[in-house]
């Protein structure tokens, strides 16, 4: 198998929620992602953007605790600086949590941080990671 072919068509991530709809608007909110499954009975969603998917279980009493988490965060990179900038201001016009204004890291890319209702961080950035990505394709 070669560097270039992805062995997966896609990639979930399981999350436990506490409250579904709420996460759901959260996820179409921030990353544009779109409904493509949804078990009302057990109080589940499935949300896909791009090849990438979130399945969301309606867990009312879970909560991660941010000290066990430590630095665990879900990185999604973005296609530009200016996205960066949209998804800050979206974020404060919804009123999500947001762990760290957008901010120029050392390794190049441009970041931002939300804290999601289950308790997990999610990043979004643009910059660097384009560079370290194309030096393993060489």
């Amino acid at each position: 198998m070669t560097a270039e072919i992805a062995m997966f068509k896609s990639v979930h991530l399981a999350l436990p929620v506490r409250d579904l709809a709420k996460a759901m608007t959260f996820f179409e909110d921030l990353f544009g992602a779109r409904i493509i499954a949804r078990d009302q009975a057990h109080n589940t969603c499935t949300l896909a953007y791009g090849q990438f998917e979130y399945s969301l279980f309606e867990m009312p009493h879970f909560e991660f605790s941010k000290r066990e988490l430590g630095p665990f965060h879900i990185g999604h990179e973005v296609h530009s600086r200016s996205l960066v900038d949209e998804i800050h201001n979206l974020a404060i016009e919804k009123s999500y949590e947001i762990t760290s204004a957008p901010f120029d890291r050392d390794d190049g890319d441009y970041a931002l941080f939300i804290r999601g209702d289950q308790g997990i961080i999610f990043e979004f950035f643009y910059g660097g990671h384009h560079a370290a990505r194309a030096r393993l394709l060489e």
